[in-house]
Parts: structure tokens; sequence; C-alpha cells
């Protein structure tokens, strides 16, 4: 559902080549990219034209904020897939030093002004990981939205179209961190990881140099705990949309096959080779939790709050300007 190039692309490329020689038979896996409307395109297709003999899945998360604000351009109903598997993520945010009046630290960007946004579509994971705290923080900013993935907006941020934006830790390592974060022209700002049940924050302190959970940036920055509709959306977000490495099979796929690939599933991700692979080629390992560990992601999202319900109205609204 994504561009080539991107941290989603590689992280299903390299996943499948090592799953590959645990599917029965060994067959050459091949990956499509599939790109638009924010990824929508891919998961129509699963849904509603891909053949139900298990040799198509699909990569990639599966829209369930979409599905919840019954947004437009969604074919797909995501509790109707099925799962083979899913690995968790950390997202990090990154501005330019020279946005508004400029901004060399993170806690800067409380003042620095002239946000301008970049992003694939209102309720792509990485736009409203990034929108969402800029609601929570009060910022104004102008939002972006038309580019078909990290490596699209890569080349954006680099000609100054864009001065903010949300990547995953694949894109992190792949496109920013060697670069533009190192030779100074952007500096991190907060990352952002799985909330539980409980409301514990997931700290990977170090992950990303010295950016700090976006929980612990807004105490910082505010003095106070965060509140307030955005909040309870980003809680919500941090729970269901943390896990972007999603594999699944489209509705009418047998038993037997999603059991043989929930298997081959397992088997890669405790593959010592595979490990060192991702973590060489792509960045951090996720967590990965197995088919029926991970149905939950296309359950219990439909749960929301009023208050859930309307924070993510807030975070996913797109305003026209003259």
């Amino acid at each position: 559902g994504s561009s080539a190039g991107g941290g989603l692309s590689r992280s299903a490329r390299t996943f499948m080549k090592h799953m590959e020689n645990y599917i029965p038979g060994k067959p050459n896996v091949i990956i499509k990219n599939l790109p638009g409307a924010g990824g929508n395109v891919a998961r129509n297709f699963m849904y509603n034209k891909a053949k139900k003999d298990g040799l198509t899945l699909h990569w990639g998360t599966l829209n369930q904020l979409g599905h919840v604000l019954k947004s437009k351009g969604i074919q797909f109903d995501p509790s109707k897939f099925l799962m083979i598997g899913a690995g968790d993520t950390t997202y990090f945010t990154l501005a330019r030093t020279d946005t508004g009046k400029g901004l060399k630290t993170a806690p800067e960007l409380m003042t620095a002004g002239g946000l301008i946004v970049g992003g694939r579509a209102p309720t792509s994971n990485l736009d409203i990981f990034t929108r969402g705290p800029l609601k929570i923080l009060g910022l104004e900013h102008r939002y972006v939205p038309g580019y078909k993935g990290q490596a699209k907006m890569n080349p954006a941020i680099r000609a100054k179209e864009i001065n903010l934006l949300t990547t995953g830790n694949g894109g992190y390592v792949g496109f920013y961190r060697d670069t533009i974060l190192k030779n100074g022209e952007a500096v991190g700002l907060f990352y952002h990881s799985a909330i539980n049940a409980k409301g514990e924050v997931s700290r990977k302190p170090g992950l990303y140099g010295d950016a700090v959970n976006f929980v612990d940036y807004v105490k910082s920055v505010t003095g106070k705990e965060p509140s307030g509709d955005a909040w309870e959306a980003y809680k919500w977000l941090a729970t269901y949309s943390i896990w972007p490495f999603m594999l699944v099979a489209p509705p009418g796929v047998s038993g037997d096959a999603v059991a043989e690939l929930r298997a081959a599933f397992d088997k890669t991700t405790a593959d010592s080779k595979f490990t060192a692979d991702y973590a060489k080629s792509v960045g951090a390992v996720p967590n990965y939790a197995s088919g029926k560990d991970s149905e939950w992601l296309l359950r219990d999202y439909k749960n929301v709050s009023p208050a859930v319900l309307n924070g993510l109205k807030l975070i996913t609204a797109r305003v026209k300007k003259n």
C-alpha cells in the first residue's frame, strides 16, 4: 500500500525473504507496491478483488481509524481480514531547523511557528502521529497530504516544501538519521510508542538519539499531564495504530491456509538470521505477535468512547485555506 523504497516496503521485502523459507513448498514471494489514497487502494483490492487462495496477502496497516470515522474511499472492513501476524513499531517526528523563527532544539517547537506538515492522507498512521501531537500542544500548522510514502516525503523536506514530518524506524534509518539529522538541517522532536490498556508507556531511550517519548515531551514543555479529547484519541492511536506491520489474508481464505501461514510467520520471527537481517536493513526489530495473539487489533478497535471519537475527528480534520 505504499511506494517502493520506504520503510514499510523495506520491512515487507526483508520479512518475506525469510518467511518464504517456512511456507510449505518454499514459494517465491513477490512484493507488489500498490500505493494510493493513503494505502486504501491496496486494501480495497485485497478485500474485493484478490483471490481467496492464500497466495495474495497484504502487508501494512488496515486503517482501523478510517473505518471508525467512516472515511470516504474505504470499501473494506478491517475486522473481516484474517490475521497472520503483526509487529509493532515506534514513530519519530522531526523538523527542519530553519522552520519558522528557527528550531534548533526540540522545546523550541512551541515558539517556532510556520509549521508545514507533509503526509499521505488524513487517516494515515504517519500523519495522525504528526497532527495529533500538534493538536494536543495547541500548535497551528499547515497540512499538505498526498505524498505516496516516505520515499516521496524525503525529497520534499530536503527541498523545503514541508518542514515537519513523522517517519517509522525504517524511514529514520534509511532517510534521515545519517543525513539531515546528522548534518544539522533537522532536529528530532519526539517519538511515539505503544501505550497499553493500563496507560503504561513503552519507552525506548536512545532509539532516536536524544528525542524523548511524546508523553514526556508534553510534560516538559507544558508542565502538566496531557488531557482532553485529542489526548484520549492519542492513547487509542498508540494502542491500535502502533502496529503497522500486519500480515493478513483476505476474507474467505481457508483455515488450513491461514494456519500454514501463521506457522511460517512464527518461525520467521523466531529466526535469529531474520532478526539480524532486519536490524541491519530496516532498523529496530518490532515486537511480534502471532495470529491468534494479534486478532484483537482487528476486533477491539471499534470500542471507542465519545471523547476518543471526537478527538479522532479533531486530529484528522482538513481545513481548506483561501
